[in-house]
C-alpha cells in the first residue's frame, strides 16, 4: 500500500486549501462582492502615476477659470451680465481658439442675452452643456453606475446659436470618487453625447459626434476604440501635474475679460470655461485622493479621448487567474 510522507501530505493539504480559498474568492469576485475594495486598489495606480514627474497633461486644452479673483473683481457670479460671456467669446475667437466650451448652463433668461447670442453666432465654435436633473443609480451587486432623468437644456436661442451640445454630468462611484464618464445618455431616444466627447469631435472636425453605436463594449470614434463598461462609461485616465493645482494651463476669467489674451495661449486649442472658485460645490474627489473642479474633470476626460490613452478593465478570466495564483503563492 502506497503511503505518503508527512511532507507530501502537508503539501497536498496546502495545495487543496489554496485552491479552495482561490475558488472561493473567484466566486466572490464573480458576484462583485469586493467591488469597493477593487476600486480602492485600482486607485493606487493613479497615485503612483501622479508621483511620476513625466505624467503631464495634454497641451491642447486651456481652462478659463471663474476663480476667486474673478468673483472678487466682478461680483457674485449669479449677478454677472451675459455681456461678460459675450466679450469673453469675442476675445477667445479673435485669439484663434478652435473650440470654446462652456461648463455653464444658460437655462434661464437674463440681461444681455441678445449680445451673447450674437457673439456665439459670430464665433461659430461654442459648445454648451446640458444637465441631467436626477441622481445616478448604482446597484450594489454590480457596481455599475447608470444615469436617468430629465434633461435641462439651454434656452432655445442659445441652443440654436451653439455649435453643439453635450451633457455635463459627472457621476461619482458609491464611495464618492469620480473614476469614469458616461459618454452618452438618452434624450428623447437620441443619445446625448458627453461634453468631453462633443468637444473632441468638434476639435477634430468630425462630421458626426456619435458615428456608430457601441459594439462589444467599444465605441468607434475618430479612429479610436474607446473601451466602455455595460453602462457606456469610459474610465478617465487622469493625468496630473503635482506642481499645478489645476493640472492644465489655466487663466483667470477676469484677466481675459479685462486684458485680453495672447493668441499663443489659446490658438488652435480647446478652451474650457468653468467655475473653480471656492464655495460653489462643483468639486469632486478623484482616485489620486485630491479634489478637482467639474471643469477640470471635463478637461481630464477630453485629454483621455484626445490622446487615445484609454484604460480598460481587466477581463474576468485574468482576475480569476490572478486570484488563483496569489492563493497558491
Amino acid at each position: 500500500m502506497f503511503r505518503l510522507s508527512k511532507r507530501k501530505k502537508r503539501f497536498i493539504t496546502g495545495l487543496i486549501t489554496a485552491i479552495a480559498v482561490g475558488l472561493t474568492f473567484c466566486l466572490i469576485s464573480h458576484f462583485n462582492l469586493l467591488h469597493g475594495i477593487n476600486l480602492k486598489s485600482n486607485d493606487f495606480l493613479f497615485k503612483a502615476e501622479e508621483s511620476n514627474p513625466g505624467a503631464n497633461p495634454g497641451e491642447k486644452i486651456v481652462i478659463v477659470a471663474i476663480d476667486d479673483k474673478s468673483l472678487e473683481q466682478l461680483g457674485r457670479f449669479s449677478s454677472w451680465p451675459r455681456s461678460y460671456h459675450a466679450g469673453l467669446i469675442n476675445t477667445l475667437a479673435e485669439g484663434g481658439a478652435r473650440v470654446i466650451v462652456f461648463d455653464v448652463l444658460f437655462s434661464e433668461p437674463s440681461v444681455n442675452d441678445d449680445e451673447l447670442i450674437t457673439s456665439m453666432k459670430q464665433a461659430g465654435n461654442v459648445i454648451l452643456p446640458v444637465a441631467n436633473t436626477l441622481e445616478a443609480h448604482q446597484p450594489a451587486m454590480t457596481g455599475e453606475t447608470t444615469v436617468s432623468g430629465t434633461i435641462i437644456k439651454p434656452l432655445k436661442p442659445f441652443e440654436e446659436s451653439a455649435l453643439a451640445l453635450g451633457h455635463a454630468n459627472m457621476v461619482p462611484d458609491e464611495d464618492g470618487i469620480v473614476r469614469s464618464l458616461t459618454l452618452f445618455t438618452p434624450d428623447n431616444e437620441y443619445p446625448q453625447p458627453a461634453l468631453a466627447l462633443t468637444a473632441v469631435a468638434e476639435y477634430l472636425r468630425r462630421p458626426q459626434i456619435i458615428e456608430a453605436l457601441p459594439q462589444d463594449n467599444y465605441l468607434s470614434f475618430a479612429g479610436r476604440s474607446i473601451p466602455l463598461d455595460n453602462t457606456n462609461n469610459m474610465l478617465i485616465n487622469y493625468k496630473v501635474n503635482p506642481a499645478d493645482p489645476l493640472s492644465f494651463e489655466a487663466v483667470s476669467y477676469v484677466d481675459v475679460l479685462k486684458n485680453g489674451i495672447s493668441p499663443e495661449i489659446v490658438q488652435d486649442k480647446i478652451v474650457l470655461i468653468g467655475i473653480t472658485a471656492t464655495g460653489f460645490g462643483d468639486i469632486f474627489w478623484t482616485p489620486m485622493g485630491r479634489v478637482m473642479s467639474g471643469v477640470e474633470l471635463h478637461a481630464q476626460a477630453m485629454n483621455t479621448i484626445l490622446t487615445g490613452n484609454f484604460l480598460k478593465p481587466a477581463p474576468a478570466s485574468i482576475a480569476f487567474l490572478s486570484i488563483l495564483f496569489l492563493a497558491l503563492l
